[in-house]
């Protein structure tokens, strides 16, 4: 979601048992967010989501409670039950045979 908080001048991202939270300034708003369902591909709005992320944003930054909403915003909320990560090895002489 956005709101309108000029007074809000820093990033900031916050975990939390079920999700992780992020406030975002820019120039003219602040973007609140931080869902991650596993499975879930819809780009609509879900009242439940948006009272979940700003009852959140309202724990780390109480003034919040003061802003204008502006919109609300929806992105695809990718969602992993572990994380993946992969080993790469780079050989150094694979790299000189580059362009060879």
């Amino acid at each position: 979601m956005r709101v309108r908080a000029p007074w809000v001048s820093q990033c900031v991202f916050a975990e939390f048992p079920d999700e992780t939270s992020y406030i975002i300034p820019n120039r003219e708003w602040v973007v609140l967010g931080g869902t991650g369902q596993v499975g879930n591909f819809s780009s609509s709005m879900a009242l439940a989501d948006a009272e979940k992320i700003a009852g959140r944003a309202l724990q780390v930054v109480p003034s919040l409670a003061h802003a204008e909403l502006l919109d609300h915003w929806v992105g695809l909320r990718p969602g992993r039950v572990r994380l993946r990560l992969e080993a790469e090895v780079i050989s150094p002489q694979g790299a000189a045979q580059v362009g060879s």
